[in-house]
């Protein structure tokens, strides 16, 4: 069995996550016994160990106050042509300093998004945007969340594919 930590909280699911220093952290609701949570390893266990391989987590620059006041105003902007076009409406914008995802949604429907974003291309930060909005309908991953992506956003996945490129390009440079 692979060595982890593990963190009980309230969330509702089982998640695997590689640290910066390749250490398997395993997040995991209050109620999920031992044994639960080790079969979940043993499924994952391959993209577990593919995910140790891979080169230490990718560093990204923080914004100074202007920076991620631009960030912000160009996320805005994405945002209110989409959510109208999507049928939706959100309740509040921000950028934060999240290094382990692009963008978020609460249950309130406030829209998170990283600074991260800052570097990359419209097209991809078009993608975050699209589909945080669309967690506003669905607040899951299921089949219809990614369909009404698509039905917004044809080449989502050529978009987001688009971002990891660019985020492993980035590391290259650091």
């Amino acid at each position: 069995m692979i060595e982890y930590e593990l963190i009980r909280s309230q969330r509702r699911s089982l998640a695997a996550e590689i640290t910066g220093d390749r250490k398997l952290l395993i997040r995991a609701p209050m109620h999920i016994s031992k044994k639960e949570i080790e079969k979940f390893i043993l499924k994952h266990e391959k993209w577990i160990q593919t995910q140790m391989a891979r080169p230490p987590m990718r560093t990204f620059r923080s914004l100074d106050a202007a920076e991620k006041r631009e960030l912000l105003a160009l996320i805005a902007a994405r945002t209110e042509h989409y959510a109208p076009l999507m049928n939706v409406t959100f309740s509040g914008l921000r950028i934060g300093t999240a290094r382990r995802r692009w963008g978020s949604c609460s249950a309130k429907n406030r829209l998170s998004f990283s600074e991260m974003l800052a570097d990359m291309p419209p097209e991809a930060i078009d993608a975050i945007v699209v589909h945080e909005l669309a967690h506003i309908r669905y607040k899951n991953h299921s089949r219809e969340f990614y369909a009404f992506i698509e039905s917004v956003l044809p080449d989502y996945r050529a978009r987001m594919r688009l971002l990891r490129e660019k985020s492993l390009a980035r590391e290259d440079l650091e």
